[in-house]
């Protein structure tokens, strides 16, 4: 039960630790598309550049739902809209089962 236990700890910290790199990886391509303008992908080295907090904070605060409530989304409206894919072919007229 121990080893099953310490195999469990070691996969859950390697999930959080590569959810926290494709997070930044991601801020950062954000961050050059929104504000500088240039398509910027991990090949063209989004993994070697790290961002200042204002310039984290820049990205953050031009997503959806960080504006005042009058400009607020839902965020299950925005998945669906969103262009990475998700609620792909799903609407909410036509809810998927």
């Amino acid at each position: 039960m121990k080893a099953l236990k310490r195999l469990f700890c070691k996969a859950a910290k390697k999930v959080i630790n590569d959810s926290l790199y494709n997070a930044r990886i991601t801020v950062v391509c954000h961050y050059y598309k929104l504000v500088k303008g240039e398509k910027m992908t991990k090949k063209k080295r989004a993994n070697r550049i790290y961002l200042k907090e204002e310039e984290y904070l820049e990205v953050l605060g031009s997503r959806p739902g960080n504006g005042t409530p009058e400009t607020e989304v839902d965020p299950n409206e925005y998945l669906r809209n969103s262009d990475r894919g998700f609620g792909i072919g799903h609407n909410s007229n036509n809810p998927q089962p």
